[in-house]
């Protein structure tokens, strides 16, 4: 799959990169490309809003959205102890929002890094659309 590797890597070609955007960095655009036919799953829409953010964000780091995603699922895996799909969404409720503290920004709500993945995993806040994007993110992670 040509997407946005899990260490960041973008590939350097793109077939459909005729001109190079004239509003949008490259390098997002390629990216937003290659997600493109994985639409319909959670990675490729990740992969789709890390895109997103490289047009706006100097230094996205995309291997730290996957690194903090898997993490975030291990610690999930590592307290449940039965097959219980409850117990897994409570769990996964409980690290996600009170142990990590994700949550909205009540703070500054219409700032626009709230929609940008990397940041909204940096500052642990977002907008309710971001947030349940992570959520998703994890929860398909440990088999939800």
């Amino acid at each position: 799959m040509p997407d946005i590797a899990a260490d960041g890597a973008i590939p350097p070609q793109s077939p459909m990169l005729a001109t190079p955007p004239i509003y949008c960095r490259p390098a997002a655009y390629r990216a937003f490309e290659q997600s493109i036919p994985h639409l319909d799953t959670t990675d490729g829409l990740l992969r789709a809003a890390i895109a997103v953010s490289m047009h706006e964000l100097d230094d996205v780091n995309a291997s730290l959205v996957f690194d903090v995603i898997s993490a975030l699922a291990d610690e999930v895996r590592s307290r449940v102890q039965s097959e219980s799909l409850q117990a897994r969404l409570a769990h996964l409720h409980e690290i996600l929002f009170d142990e990590f503290d994700l949550a909205g920004n009540t703070d500054d709500y219409y700032s626009t890094t709230n929609s940008y993945v990397p940041e909204v995993i940096l500052t642990k806040r977002g907008l309710p659309i971001t947030l349940s994007l992570v959520y998703k993110a994890v929860a398909e992670k440990v088999g939800l």
